[in-house]
């Protein structure tokens, strides 16, 4: 079967909404930088800068280009923080949801956040899917390989060839007969 594109997801609403608040306190500290005569060791500008600048720019980090695209055979894009992932649908074992638009995915190894993601639902019931039709495929593959109880007649050949080969004796084969039959 050849892997099919199933969704798509870039960065949603408010990793934009992050992106331009973090250049809007950027814009906001240098023209006050620039009407204080460009003081930037001044308190208030020190100021400035830690309550707009680090928080905006931190949530603009972490909402930076996040992308994910599931396929019939795996999940891959970048995560938050703009880490590159791949993961086979095998790998993974959990799928919740998270914080900020986001879901978060669990493998083996630990969980993959992906922030502020457009068509989160989507994302998340494609998924989910996928996971519950993997565990129905291996349960279906179970089944077929349980073995087949023996039946009688075929516990008695078996019992007939070792008489035969003289593993076991004749008493031994009539008292194995008659448990097979019920005798």
């Amino acid at each position: 079967m050849d892997e099919q594109v199933l969704v798509e997801s870039k960065r949603g609403i408010f990793g934009w909404i992050c992106l331009i608040l973090f250049a809007l306190a950027v814009v906001f500290v240098i023209l006050v930088a620039m009407m204080s005569g460009g003081d930037i060791f001044n308190p208030g500008f020190v100021f400035m800068v830690v309550i707009f600048i680090v928080p905006t720019g931190l949530l603009a980090l972490l909402t930076s280009p996040v992308e994910l695209i599931v396929t019939t055979e795996r999940v891959c894009g970048r995560s938050s923080w703009g880490k590159k992932v791949d993961l086979p649908i095998d790998t993974i074992s959990s799928i919740r949801s998270g914080l900020l638009s986001g879901i978060i995915i669990g493998t083996s190894s630990g969980n993959i956040k992906f922030s502020s993601l457009s068509h989160k639902e989507e994302i998340y019931q494609c998924i989910s899917d996928l996971l519950v039709a993997r565990q129905r495929a291996r349960a279906a593959t179970a089944q077929t390989q349980m073995p087949v109880p023996a039946s009688g007649a075929d516990e008695l050949i078996k019992y007939k060839n070792l008489l035969d080969n003289g593993i076991i004796t004749q008493e031994e084969f009539a008292a194995k007969k008659k448990e097979i039959l019920g005798l």
